[in-house]
């Protein structure tokens, strides 16, 4: 009787024991139930649901990928139009020498050197259909751009000839042009010093232009004949 008893006794205990342990499990159940819940109130859901025509309407607009390129096939780069300046070109106008009396002013100084820009800005201009800006255009750079035939001096101990010519001025009756010719002594090429030359060639995408970096190539090739 004792042991009948008490082996009811353990399975009322086991008895309680799991209905203790199932109400714990539904409340964490519930608990659980309530955190997702609470977290799926907090949600924030942005954008729109596309429906499937009109997905397909914009996926047929958009142009196909490129097949890619089969093994071993060179594909060129992607050309690129050149580098073009426009209209940043500046010329400082100078003012023209006013003409003096002789009696007042009877010494007159010019310059000897030789510039000719002018007429190869002015010529590139006009080959453009374009009117050089008025400050580009100077008379003395257009007359020194071209070579003339004058007398060379015969020796090393004379450094430059001179040719004077006096005529009537065409276009001011009443006055008269003057016009003085230099040539200096010509060096022989077999008896120059020696010269060691750098070139520094800019080949940035600026110099990409006809006029630019081509034209800097023939120039050196030019000179290397000349050296």
């Amino acid at each position: 009787m004792w042991r009948h008893n008490r082996s009811m006794s353990v399975a009322l205990a086991l008895l309680l024991v799991a209905c203790a342990k199932s109400g714990i499990d539904n409340e964490l159940k519930s608990t659980s139930d309530s955190a997702s819940e609470a977290k799926a109130s907090n949600l924030v859901v942005s954008g729109a649901r596309v429906a499937e025509p009109a997905l397909d309407a914009v996926m047929a607009m958009a142009p196909p990928p490129p097949p890619p390129p089969a093994p071993g096939t060179y594909v060129p780069p992607r050309w690129t139009p050149p580098y073009h300046d426009v209209g940043r070109d500046r010329f400082t106008s100078v003012d023209e020498n006013p003409f003096k009396i002789v009696r007042e002013a009877p010494v007159s100084t010019f310059s000897i050197d030789v510039d000719t820009a002018s007429y190869s800005w002015v010529r590139a201009s006009l080959n453009q259909n374009v009117l050089p800006q008025p400050a580009s255009v100077r008379t003395e750079e257009m007359v020194n751009y071209f070579p003339y035939d004058y007398a060379p001096p015969r020796t090393l101990e004379q450094p430059f000839s001179t040719n004077v010519s006096v005529f009537p001025s065409p276009w001011s009756p009443g006055r008269k042009l003057v016009r003085i010719g230099i040539r200096g002594y010509s060096i022989n090429h077999s008896t120059r010093p020696r010269a060691n030359l750098v070139f520094l060639i800019d080949t940035s995408g600026s110099m990409q232009e006809p006029n630019k970096l081509p034209l800097v190539k023939q120039s050196l090739e030019l000179l290397l004949d000349e050296l």
